[in-house]
């Protein structure tokens, strides 16, 4: 997540940045649970002068900004204390869609979701699959066996073990909050759960193109045209080619479309395949992920939960190393046309872009045996 609060004096480029702060989340719901909490204790608030956070705008409507929705205006703890907030979200896509992305393991994100709103995480819950356990292997080192364990985690059985505050974080009314599911089958959830006032404001077809700031607060101007505003806070939930992220770093926002062309090749390829249909998995099993590690590449594969009532979806993930890579380039940039360069292959990181790698896949972990 980047924050960007206002502030009264935001007049120009050169004193915005001085109220500027920035925040990058590695987890999707710690920020979320934490900001209700602030806003409640202090910035709901004046102080020093200060103005008062009353109207939100987020922009990204995937995990992360639904998740800071859910915290700002669903929260048992805002309506406790009556704090009134007014969220509005953007999006650029044309609409949301919940068969894009693969799977994601939650823990101790389902731990602060329940701090958000319980009925939220239990319908997060139910959606998802219980992770049941872990499994590590390599290459034999020795012998004719087709791979060596290096470890096996029984999920349930490792936290109980534990005790203390992993226990008591991740255990709720003797239920393990250990779970795996579908990126958009999460989305989904969030998505429905929000009140009805909230998820009717939220807009589609908005690429942020600039962020103008006054004493009235931010306005935030969209490629169509049009201009929303003014707002107390504007929050970045956008991505990794994050426009708000680069009106923080550098006080513009480079047209859609050629965000990310500064960024390096790292020489790491990454490729995943899903399949949706004819999963084979006993009702009330839970799930459980392989780890295999090779020459120079690493795999995950595993069954992801895809929504309550639904069958359950099975994604394998690819990652290793480039060997024709010799350093840091800028990556080339994507061609009009369909076909794309190597390079290109992993970077664009639009929902909309679907490629089939199922065949260039299953040659490539061959090769790594």
């Amino acid at each position: 997540l980047f924050v960007l609060p206002v502030m009264k004096n935001l007049v120009s480029h050169q004193t915005a940045m001085k109220g500027i702060m920035r925040l990058q989340l590695l987890l999707f719901f710690v920020i979320p649970c934490l900001l209700p909490k602030l806003l409640i204790e202090g910035l709901s608030s004046p102080i020093s002068g200060k103005k008062s956070i009353k109207k939100v705008a987020i922009v990204g409507s995937g995990i992360a900004g639904l998740s800071l929705a859910h915290a700002l205006v669903n929260s048992p703890d805002l309506q406790k204390d009556k704090a009134s907030i007014d969220v509005s979200i953007y999006d650029s896509r044309s609409s949301m869609d919940y068969e894009a992305g693969a799977g994601v393991q939650l823990n101790g994100g389902m731990s602060v979701l329940r701090m958000i709103n319980p009925k939220v995480q239990r319908a997060v819950a139910d959606a998802a699959l219980p992770l049941e356990k872990i499994q590590s292997r390599t290459k034999p080192w020795f012998g004719e066996n087709a791979f060596d364990t290096l470890l096996e985690i029984p999920m349930e059985e490792s936290i109980r073990e534990q005790g203390g505050n992993v226990e008591d974080t991740l255990i709720i009314e003797n239920e393990v909050m250990v779970y795996a599911i579908m990126r958009g089958a999460l989305q989904e959830v969030l998505m429905n759960t929000l009140p009805t006032e909230t998820a009717e404001k939220i807009k589609f077809g908005k690429c942020l193109v600039e962020i103008k700031g006054n004493s009235d607060g931010a306005h935030v101007c969209f490629q169509d045209g049009s201009t929303e505003g003014p707002f107390d806070l504007v929050v970045g939930c956008d991505g990794v080619n994050s426009a708000v992220k680069e009106y923080i770093s550098t006080g513009s926002i480079p047209k859609f479309g050629t965000r990310g062309q500064q960024a390096l090749y790292s020489g790491i390829r990454i490729k995943y395949a899903i399949q949706d249909e004819n999963v084979s998995h006993d009702k009330g099993e839970g799930a459980i992920l392989r780890q295999y590690f090779g020459n120079s590449a690493y795999s995950l594969a595993g069954v992801y939960g895809n929504g309550s009532g639904k069958s359950p979806t099975k994604c394998a993930f690819l990652i290793y190393a480039d060997k024709n890579y010799l350093g840091p380039f800028k990556r080339k940039s994507i061609s009009n046309g369909n076909s794309r360069s190597q390079d290109d292959e992993n970077t664009d990181w639009s929902q909309d872009n679907r490629i089939s790698t199922g065949e260039t896949m299953l040659k490539q972990i061959k090769e790594f045996e």
